[in-house]
């Protein structure tokens, strides 16, 4: 065991082995194969019925093929696992290539380790406000276990890591799947954004959406 090994029985590495099945599974595969919105019309009847989906289409609406149209930029591409850790981890600096900076995941590393809210935590307003949006509520809805378990994984192994070190402890063989689930994540989420999602999170957060602007860009949103 190397040092950056969380406990046998912690809730980190519990959630780790959940991942490695669900991975393996390929579950999710058919949910990543396109950047098409996931309409309704593309999920099983099962989750279409399930009050979770209900509820979340009550309060924070689902994506219509008309919102494929509304995008001037979608998910960035990328290599293969590696090089999505690499983007996720690894913040470009002066003189880096371009394509980097436009790669580049940043404030995504949030997306991971938080839980979708409808209550507003007035002490974190900045980092609350990720449980706010709309593509993660869809997205719990879509793939609960996927996402649930990356939220365990991440938060917990930022608690007690800190960049460098969570940097290092990601690029482990052992955490090949995280890396995967994390890229997984990614593809899915970025299909369930709508044109209007910060109108609809701003609403939801302060009841005003005066101050929102349309989405253009899913990369940007996912990111920034």
């Amino acid at each position: 065991m190397n040092d950056f090994e969380p406990q046998a029985e912690s809730p980190e590495n519990t959630a780790r082995n959940s991942l490695k099945e669900i991975i393996r599974s390929s579950k999710y595969e058919r949910y990543t194969d396109s950047k098409v919105p996931l309409i309704e019309e593309f999920l099983d009847q099962q989750i279409t019925d399930s009050d979770e989906f209900i509820e979340v289409k009550a309060l924070y609406d689902w994506p219509e093929s008309v919102d494929r149209f509304a995008f001037k930029h979608l998910q960035r591409e990328y290599r293969d696992n590696k090089d999505f850790l690499y983007h996720l981890r690894v913040p470009p600096s002066e003189g880096d290539d371009p394509d980097h900076k436009r790669r580049y995941l940043n404030n995504f590393n949030v997306w991971l380790r938080t839980k979708p809210s409808n209550v507003l935590n007035p002490e974190d307003i900045q980092e609350g406000a990720y449980s706010f949006q709309p593509a993660l509520h869809r997205g719990y809805v879509l793939a609960p276990d996927l996402l649930e378990n990356l939220q365990i994984f991440f938060s917990s192994a930022r608690s007690r890591l800190d960049a460098d070190e969570l940097t290092k402890f990601l690029a482990l063989p052992e955490n090949k799947e995280i890396v995967a689930g994390a890229h997984m994540a990614y593809q899915i989420l970025g299909r369930l954004f709508k044109h209007a999602d910060m109108y609809i999170q701003m609403k939801n957060m302060f009841n005003d959406d005066s101050n929102a602007q349309p989405i253009y860009d899913i990369h940007k949103a996912l990111t920034a």
